[in-house]
């Protein structure tokens, strides 16, 4: 129980930089990912995650994490050509929140969840939802939940 709690603490504070970074240029004033984040961490914030999902590279996304010791991790995923963008960011932040619930490291929870994003466009990528910009697919591979 007491991991379980310092975990969620540890998660909803990640989330709080998550929301901070979403508008990191606002913030900062400057288009360099590396200097958003560092301004980020001069303003209080632990650990900055900026995601390269916007930038106009065609065959790979890279988002970088600056760490509380001041390490950049950089990740790199392949592109994935869709319209079905909406969420990302929302989905990217839960499932590192999750991760992280679950007691995985501040690295290994960013890294997971970036590949469940890139695995949740890819699944929905040709997949047809109204006008504009549809949702990534949350369910390309669920699983059978545990009743006990």
């Amino acid at each position: 129980m007491n991991i379980y709690k310092k975990s969620t603490r540890k998660a909803l504070g990640f989330m709080s930089a998550v929301a901070l970074a979403a508008s990191s240029l606002a913030l900062t004033g400057c288009n360099d990912p590396r200097r958003q984040a560092e301004e980020l961490r001069r303003q209080g914030c632990a650990n900055v995650l900026v995601k390269g999902g916007d930038s106009d590279a065609v065959d790979f996304k890279t988002d970088m994490l600056l760490t509380a010791d001041g390490d950049w991790i950089e990740l790199k995923a392949d592109a994935v050509d869709t319209p079905n963008t909406h969420g990302t960011g929302c989905t990217l932040s839960s499932a590192i929140a999750c991760y992280m619930a679950i007691g995985y490291s501040l690295p290994r929870a960013v890294e997971m969840g970036k590949l469940f994003v890139t695995r949740a466009l890819r699944a929905g990528a040709k997949v047809a939802t109204g006008k504009g910009h549809g949702p990534v697919n949350h369910f390309f591979s669920p699983r059978k939940l545990k009743i006990t």
